[in-house]
């Protein structure tokens, strides 16, 4: 019994490491929306407007990826 205990204690931790890892990306992710979306001249300020809409496109992608993932319900 040793084995099954090690091996269901590493898949728990392994389980609760990407769970932490999610919440970091799921906090992280909203505050780059933040700055994104904020009309802030300092963000945008001395920026191509190339780079703008590259930004632009980033937080498209961002916004995608968090509704995808309130889709599977894991962010309950």
């Amino acid at each position: 019994m040793p084995l099954h205990n090690s091996y269901e204690n590493n898949k728990n931790k392994e389980e609760q490491d990407f769970n932490d890892l999610i919440k970091n990306w799921t906090v992280t992710s909203q505050k780059l929306l933040q700055v994104i979306n904020s009309k802030e001249k300092l963000f945008t300020q001395n920026r191509d407007p190339k780079s703008l809409v590259a930004f632009g496109v980033m937080g498209a992608h961002i916004n995608m990826a968090l509704q995808a993932f309130k889709s599977t319900g894991s962010d309950q």
